[in-house]
């Protein structure tokens, strides 16, 4: 049954409700009671039942909210304005990092975003998304569709291709100029091969710890195709990782990894012979 009787019988108690309201808290209470799946709320029908603060910015987000309660936990009008509230506070939460400088205010959270009806932010791509918040001019997200189209370009992008082949260290003074064994522990160049040039889009990362951090290779060690990093602080055998990031949704492709040996041990001196 929908929720519609319950919104307008709590409000009946003491006000008796016009045509236009009980059509309005009819569409709502369907609304509730099908999570969703019935003709959406328009800001009129808010209006209309004496729900106030419903816009165009903000009326995907109430009605994400609106469709995500339980049958029975919406019974009346001031519950309704509640939700709008919650919706109205998480996007101007948003808003006002939009309007800031990155550090000032403090970013949204997951939840800033799921309170304000916006779908599939989550802990992995939440920094992806605030960075294309932050990026937008002043009142570029300041509704809940604006933030949506945002987080979809996140949430839609999709992982390179492109791949990374380690080639060589300099200087490998191993039994072969290919074994990544060397002697040299004050620093090594790593060269490496993509498989095709970085997109405006993409950006290449090492890692010398393997994988526990890395950090953006600079454009003057990229030439094309060709990788030629130098790893000062390589001083000690590790495990050497190549990936090309995605920057719109931070999302990374195959990671190329060599284990580099740096053995400084000098051999043991010949036994004589008697």
């Amino acid at each position: 049954m929908s929720n519609a009787g319950d919104i307008s019988g709590e409000v009946q108690d003491s006000i008796p409700l016009a045509e236009t309201q009980m059509a309005a808290l009819a569409v709502i209470g369907e609304y509730v009671a099908t999570r969703g799946d019935s003709t959406a709320p328009s800001v009129s029908d808010y209006a209309d039942a004496g729900v106030s603060g419903v816009t165009a910015d903000n009326l995907s987000g109430v009605n994400a909210q609106v469709a995500a309660q339980e049958p029975g936990d919406v019974n009346t009008i001031l519950e309704i304005d509640a939700l709008v509230a919650a919706v109205n506070e998480a996007l101007a939460t948003i808003e006002a990092y939009n309007n800031g400088d990155g550090t000032t205010p403090a970013a949204p959270s997951v939840s800033d975003y799921a309170n304000a009806g916006v779908t599939g932010v989550t802990a992995d791509n939440l920094n992806a998304v605030n960075r294309q918040v932050l990026a937008q001019d002043i009142g570029g997200a300041d509704s809940v569709p604006e933030v949506q189209a945002l987080a979809d370009v996140v949430i839609n992008s999709v992982a390179p291709t492109t791949t990374v082949t380690i080639t060589s260290i300099s200087d490998d003074t191993g039994s072969s100029d290919s074994d990544f064994l060397t002697n040299d522990a004050d620093g090594l160049t790593i060269n490496a091969t993509l498989s095709a040039a970085l997109t405006a889009d993409e950006r290449l990362e090492i890692s010398l710890d393997g994988g526990q951090t890395f950090t953006t290779v600079p454009a003057s060690a990229i030439n094309g195709m060709a990788v030629s990093y130098e790893a000062s602080d390589l001083t000690v055998s590790s495990t050497v990782q190549f990936r090309v990031l995605e920057t719109v949704g931070d999302k990374s492709g195959t990671v190329a990894e060599q284990e580099v040996v740096i053995d400084t041990t000098a051999p043991a001196a010949p036994t004589a012979l008697d």
